[in-house]
């Protein structure tokens, strides 16, 4: 699989084959080294990674060891891979939880099919995926998507409906941080927050509003 193909380029058409054929084994075949390129194309399912200059003997040898069951890469990309890596590792990953509801469904299922996925924005994969059982909502299902991954790291983001203490609990406690927008809807939770951010005082030390006497 090259990565730059006309229509599709070759981290989405790593995601595609893989979403129909979870077993297939992909080799990247490619001019790119071991950058960000490298990276998202690993992060998408592929098991091998060669550049179009190597040798036909590391091509012949790649291939067997991927048929054979096993992950192949050159000790040249793996170096860039690893200095790439080094590079952004004190960086926040930022990790997005989304819901979306899949189109045509309801008909056919009798119910609208919803799914709550979680996005890599940096590599632009989705690293978790699970359905919302129909008897629940989108903040309950959080919890048990957030225990598939670990959150170290990773700064969680999410709409006002993931900004439960359940859900921040649970980031925090495995090492991750979070930012989720509070709107209107929870007002109370909005001047809670609002009041943490007011400059501080000491209730001994407050200006008395004259009293007007008559």
């Amino acid at each position: 699989m090259d990565l730059q193909m006309p229509v599709m380029n070759g981290i989405d058409a790593i995601l595609a084959i893989r979403c129909e054929f979870p077993g297939a084994r992909i080799v990247i075949l490619t001019t790119y080294g071991g950058d960000a390129q490298a990276v998202r194309a690993l992060k998408a399912g592929a098991v091998g990674y060669l550049l179009k200059n190597m040798l036909r003997e590391e091509l012949v040898n790649t291939i067997r060891s991927i048929h054979s069951g096993q992950r192949r890469i050159p000790s040249e990309i793996a170096a860039g891979i690893a200095e790439h890596v080094a590079a952004s590792s004190d960086e926040l990953a930022a990790l997005a939880i989304d819901g979306k509801t899949l189109c045509s469904t309801l008909a056919e299922h009798g119910r609208s099919i919803a799914l709550l996925s979680l996005f890599d924005e940096k590599s632009g994969c989705v690293l978790s995926q699970l359905e919302v059982p129909h008897d629940t909502n989108e903040a309950k299902a959080a919890l048990p998507i957030l225990k598939t991954l670990a959150l170290e790291g990773r700064v969680v983001t999410g709409d006002a409906m993931f900004a439960q203490s359940e859900i921040c609990r649970e980031i925090i406690d495995s090492g991750g941080d979070y930012l989720f927008v509070v709107k209107d809807n929870q007002a109370e939770l909005k001047d809670a927050i609002a009041g943490d951010f007011l400059p501080g005082f000491s209730p001994r030390h407050t200006t008395q509003t004259p009293v007007a006497t008559l």
